[in-house]
């Protein structure tokens, strides 16, 4: 007999148990876990079993058994239950009313510990369980009930808000969130405008009739009304996770992923290898339910999660292999902007800060909290990215390739945090391929190229399984031997394939389909305004941080000025009178008044490109996250405009000024006095076309390397489309593309507001160009036409720089054809 941890007497008495044909006997006060764990009192190898699947514990002068919210769940005959006194020898099923293991529990009167147990008894029939112990339904698991609440009132407010009838601690629930309603013959549920909404069987509904068989959604809380009481569940991380059948296909019906199934228990650490082209990262999205399979199901906690994931959503968690951080900002800071961003707004500072502190504490970057991101270490920083999912407490945490770029050392202290993570009471699954820290992992998936199983389990039968000596050595053999054998076919004649597959999976095998849609982005925290304040003072943040940003922003306009008060001379903008050699008395015209406003407009949209021509591209990687947790791309681009046109209007101007101090103008101007007001407005919306141009070749591309020489042909074409240095009137085509640089219509209005005509020389004084750029002319019609091509180009850019973002976002692209 195997006994448990023992004291003298106690007043509950002994305890005596048979499972699985091992007796044990029990007589302390502590919880008597059982389930798969290994570390459980009595532990069970039936995969209907789930890791974490009953406690037994003392309750008064008795014992009492209560599930644990297992999937499978625990029945007194066919009587699913959730919690039962023992009473008398009590006999249930763990798993399965009938395939379920058989757990026989005898209580005893006051015994000495080391007494032998009594003989079994024959088995007693407990009282049936009260029907708000029943479960909803053999497959969907509920967890632990946290609450029951009386329905004999008309309406009952849940929320945040300690004045609610039902008061949740979860921050994904707003402080008003829905009220049950009574209605004829039932029962309505109503949401009450809520962040995160409210759902019905994983729809999300404004107004819905509630039966016994229907899950009211509210964030991380979910609840049932069931034989006239309201019963409250918090998913608190115990998820078990299956998949079955899941296979993607691209192109003609090619696959990538090739009916991949298995199962996960609780606060289970899966990692996902294999070699280049197996389809690590699109079996990872395809299990976060963000990118569906093509074919297959995946169940969270027995529900479908492509048909709940608006539900669901908020429970998962997902760090990308690149960074989702400002490195500018201190880890502090940086985990406050995402806290704004993911919860309602109706959420406190005070709230959020502590939720911060929570994750920081948990993580081990409390010491770090005011130190900037960059001066982390690898293993700090992917820290903090981890930070930023967790601190909407997800019960399922997906993460691509989190170890590539570290080094072996910082590689083991990251894969130990996540065998942490997951021993906290998350399911955590990894795409990686460092092999040294595998056996951290409780399950291990290999995939063959093509996308198929070659082995699932755990990693310590992985090498057996291939008749290996190491890891490295399977990844040769199924880059190597791919043509040569059928892994799928192996694997699925093997013991491991029946034991943690095929018998696990059963039940998502019986719900398999195919054709699930995208999921749509999940609804916003906040309003949009409320999005564009977080983003400017997080823009704001970001510049103030970097202090070689901000010396540029700086000094990069006074620099360019002072360098052109320093070259173009003075007078260029000066108008005088004397004897013109053959012409008499008059007018002398100026010869270095072209170069004065061809440098000032050169010089400022050199500086709008430079200010913005990275400002998207660095921060893709955040913006492809933040738009699944509800960012609005308006908002974002919106942020950026916000920041840089005061930066660009205050650049152009102080140019400006500096470099026609000691030109002697101008004196002319077609509507605004005085005429240097108007060169600074024609200056001003010249840098800003070729800030929004900037934007839009940062929008454009997919790394920051690509953005430099789009940025320098933007430069060049400035340069030599601006109608200057070249006269392209007589160039058709090349003259229609020069109406797309912002130097050309920026020239244009400068020399129209000073009067260019009259006062230089060369370009329209002499032949043959005694008829100057018609663009030229010092008309006020002719200098709104141009002051209208700058704001073309403006209103192109930014609609442009939209459309790229649009393009990237994984939430409005169609579908792939089913095959």
């Amino acid at each position: 007999m195997v006994k448990g941890r023992l004291t003298s007497r106690l007043m509950g008495g002994t305890l005596r148990a048979t499972l699985n044909g091992q007796d044990y006997q029990f007589d302390d006060d502590r919880e008597i876990r059982v389930g798969r764990d290994p570390s459980a009192d009595m532990v069970s190898a039936n995969p209907y079993v789930s890791r974490d699947h009953a406690v037994v514990r003392q309750q008064g002068d008795g014992w009492i058994l209560e599930d644990r919210g297992s999937r499978g769940g625990t029945y007194l005959g066919s009587q699913r239950i959730s919690s039962l006194p023992i009473t008398a020898a009590t006999t249930v099923r763990l798993g399965d009313p009938h395939e379920g293991d058989e757990l026989q529990l005898v209580p005893s009167v006051v015994l000495a510990a080391v007494a032998p147990a009594a003989p079994a008894q024959p088995v007693a029939q407990a009282e049936p369980v009260p029907p708000v112990a029943q479960a909803i339904g053999a497959n969907i698991r509920m967890g632990r009930p946290t609450g029951v609440y009386r329905t004999d009132r008309p309406r009952i407010r849940i929320g945040r808000a300690p004045d609610n009838d039902v008061v949740v601690d979860d921050m994904l629930v707003s402080r008003y969130h829905a009220e049950l309603l009574a209605s004829p013959g039932g029962f309505q549920i109503a949401d009450l405008g809520s962040h995160n909404g409210t759902f019905v069987n994983g729809q999300r509904v404004d107004r819905a009739p509630v039966g016994e068989n229907d899950i009211i959604g509210l964030g991380h809380q979910q609840f049932r009304v069931v034989g006239g009481a309201l019963e409250a569940y918090e998913d608190v991380g115990t998820v078990e996770f299956e998949a079955s059948g899941l296979s993607v296909f691209v192109g003609e019906g090619r696959t990538i992923l090739s009916e991949v199934s298995f199962t996960l228990p609780e606060n289970c650490f899966l990692a996902i290898v294999g070699p280049s082209g197996a389809g690590k990262s699109t079996l990872m999205k395809a299990l976060t339910g963000f990118t569906p399979a093509d074919r297959g199901t995946v169940l969270y906690n027995g529900r479908d999660l492509y048909e709940s994931i608006e539900e669901l959503r908020p429970r998962i968690g997902y760090v990308p292999q690149d960074d989702i951080l400002h490195p500018q900002l201190t880890v502090r800071k940086a985990l406050g902007f995402a806290a704004e961003l993911r919860f309602p707004s109706d959420v406190s500072k005070a709230e959020r800060d502590q939720a911060v502190a929570g994750v920081m504490e948990e993580l081990g970057l409390t010491h770090r909290a005011d130190l900037p991101i960059h001066k982390l270490s690898g293993g700090q920083r992917k820290r903090v990215s981890v930070a930023l999912e967790l601190i909407t407490k997800p019960s399922l945490l997906f993460l691509d390739e989190p170890t590539s770029g570290l080094d072996p050392g910082f590689e083991k202290s990251a894969m130990e945090l996540l065998r942490e993570l997951a021993d906290g009471g998350r399911t955590v699954i990894v795409v990686t391929h460092s092999l040294q820290s595998l056996h951290l992992c409780d399950r291990v998936i290999f995939l063959a190229p093509g996308g198929t199983t070659a082995y699932f389990g755990p990693p310590k039968d992985a090498l057996e399984y291939f008749a290996q000596s190491d890891y490295a050595d399977v990844f040769r053999t199924l880059e190597r031997d791919v043509a040569e054998q059928d892994f799928k076919g192996r694997f699925e004649q093997s013991t491991f394939y029946r034991q943690y597959v095929s018998e696990p999976a059963a039940r998502a095998r019986l719900m398999d389909k195919q054709g699930a849609q995208p999921a749509p982005p999940r609804p916003a925290q906040r309003s949009w305004a409320g999005q564009l304040n977080v983003l400017v003072r997080r823009h704001l943040a970001v510049i103030a941080a970097d202090r070689g940003l901000l010396l540029m922003l700086i000094l990069l306009a006074p620099l360019l000025g002072f360098a052109l008060f320093a070259v173009l001379g003075s007078g260029g903008l000066k108008t005088t009178f004397g004897d013109i050699p053959g012409k008499g008395h008059g007018q002398v015209p100026n010869t270095s008044t072209m170069n004065v406003l061809f440098g000032i407009v050169f010089c400022v949209g050199l500086v709008g490109v430079v200010d913005s021509f990275r400002e998207i591209v660095k921060e893709l990687p955040i913006v492809r996250r933040e738009r699944s947790i509800g960012l609005s791309l308006s908002a974002y681009l919106t942020s950026k405009l916000v920041v840089l046109v005061p930066f660009v209007l205050v650049q152009s101007t102080v140019l400006t000024l500096i470099a026609v101090s000691q030109q002697g103008g101008p004196h002319f101007s077609n509507v605004l006095k005085p005429p240097v007001l108007e060169l600074v407005v024609d200056i001003a919306a010249t840098g800003l076309a070729a800030m929004v141009t900037g934007l839009l070749i940062s929008a454009a591309v997919t790394t920051s390397d690509k953005a430099t020489p789009l940025m320098a042909a933007v430069v060049a074409s400035s340069l030599l489309l601006a109608g200057v240095l070249f006269d392209l009137r007589d160039k058709p085509g090349i003259r229609e593309l020069s109406y797309l640089t912002s130097s050309r219509w920026g020239f244009a209005a400068a020399a129209s507001s000073t009067n260019l005509k009259f006062l230089e020389v060369n370009q329209c004084h002499e032949p043959p160009h005694e008829s100057c750029d018609a663009a030229w002319a010092h008309k006020t019609s002719v200098w709104l036409t141009n002051l209208a091509g700058l704001g073309g180009i403006m209103v192109l850019g930014v609609a442009g720089a939209g459309y790229a973002l649009r393009r990237r976002d994984p939430h409005t692209r169609p579908k792939r054809a089913n095959v």
